[in-house]
Formats: structure tokens, sequence, C-alpha cells
């Protein structure tokens, strides 16, 4: 998978680099573009497993779509810095026997930057995919049980960068939702949602309790939201695939 890939890098607030799959390697004429953000920061050392667990589950779950081959993912996991775990890549490519943990470390949460810059590599790449004749949509998924307190952006950037990626053509739609695994602590629970809606996101999920049961509903909506926003690819309508209960 190595040499079908690419590293992009994109000049702007925190230069950075992400990584995709070649765009004459896709088989495709159309792609949704899923992102994951998943905060390792140590406080979220306790549930650690049970995240790891919910990653894999949409993967396996994506793989089973009849829409697995118009899927491409990128994950990245933060603390005070970003890590790429993989760039975008066909789901039929991730193997999840071998699909790297969630491992806690470092001591901050750059929740802004994090989801700041999935936003710029799932635009820039859209982009890339647009120039080339491909249709594309994205939907990214924040999942975070802290606020955020190193970053250099803000909401109000976050907003900006989505209200300029959304009035673009080379992407359908792009949704975002953010997921506060707040365990009943209801100060977290107010500011991730203010965030939510000062930064202009579709969504905010609440999960109270950060158990195995819980995180497997969070990766079956998760699912679902991937299918429906891939489902509506092309067919000239904007996705609402973040609409349905959780």
């Amino acid at each position: 998978m190595e040499d079908m890939m690419q590293s992009v890098a994109l000049i702007g607030p925190g230069n950075f680099t992400y990584s995709a799959i070649r765009i004459d390697k896709l088989e495709s004429t159309e792609y949704t573009l899923v992102h994951m953000v998943v905060d390792k920061s140590p406080s979220v050392f306790k549930f650690a497993k049970e995240l790891t667990d919910c990653q894999i589950e949409i993967i396996k779950s994506c793989q089973k779509s009849p829409r697995m081959d118009n899927l491409l993912l990128r994950n990245t996991q933060f603390n005070e810095n970003i890590e790429e775990i993989n760039g975008f890549i066909p789901l039929s490519s991730v193997d999840v026997n071998s699909y790297p943990p969630v491992n806690p470390s470092g001591w901050a949460t750059a929740l802004f930057d994090a989801t700041d810059t999935a936003i710029q590599s799932v635009d820039a790449y859209a982009k890339n995919l647009f120039d080339s004749d491909y249709k594309a949509n994205s939907v990214i998924f924040v999942v975070t049980d802290g606020m955020d307190n190193k970053s250099t952006r803000s909401a109000a950037s976050i907003k900006q960068r989505l209200e300029d990626v959304r009035k673009s053509e080379h992407l359908e739609s792009i949704e975002i939702a953010l997921v506060g695994v707040t365990n009943g602590d209801n100060r977290l629970k107010d500011y991730l949602q203010n965030l939510a809606t000062e930064a202009g996101m579709n969504k905010f999920i609440d999960i109270s309790d950060a158990n195995g049961k819980e995180l497997a509903k969070l990766a079956g909506w998760i699912s679902k939201s991937i299918s429906s926003s891939s489902t509506s690819l092309g067919k000239g309508t904007k996705s609402s695939s973040m609409q349905h209960a959780f």
C-alpha cells in the first residue's frame, strides 16, 4: 500500500502534511472521504481499549457496506500534537486485525487544531479529486473527553473554515459531528455542546458513560451516517446523513 500513497504539505496555520492514495490508483469515480479524529490525551486511559474497539467496529461495519469501494478513510489521533494513523486509504485495504490502538500519551488537548487540520485535509484531497473529474463528499467524526487547552485555532476559525469549504464546488457536502465522552460531567457537556454550535458543526453527541455498550452504539451510528452519506453521493442533493437519532 505504501507505494500507492502520496504525501501532501499544506501551508497555513500550523503547517502540516497529510497522506492519501494516489489518484491514479483509484478504481471508482466517486468517493466519500471519512475522517476520524480521536483524542489520545492521558485522560482517555480508562477507556482507551473501548475507543480502539469502537474504531475497529466502524471499519468492520463499513467493510460490509455495498458502498465499501467508494469509501476512503483517514484517521488522526491527538493530544498536544496531531498524529496521522493512516492517510486517505480505501476501506478494503484496512486490516482490522492489526489496526493501531489508541495509546494515551502527552499532557494537553489540541482539540481545535486537530479538528481544523482534518477539515483542511478533506478539503485539499477533495479538490485534487475534483480536478481529476471525481465526485466527493465527506463526513468527519471528532471524539474527545476534554476541553481544548493547547490550540492555536478557535471555534470561530473552524466555523469560517467550514463555511469556506461548504461554498466550494469540489465537495458535494461536508458534515461533521463532535462526540463528547463526558462521563456525566455537565460542565464539559455544556462546553462541547456550545463548541459544536459555535463551530458550525452538524451534530453533537454526548457519551455519558464510556463503556463498551455505549461506544458500540456510537460505532453503529457512525457507520450508518457513513453509509447514508455515501449513498447520497452523486444524486445532486445535500447529504443529511447525521439527522437520524443516536
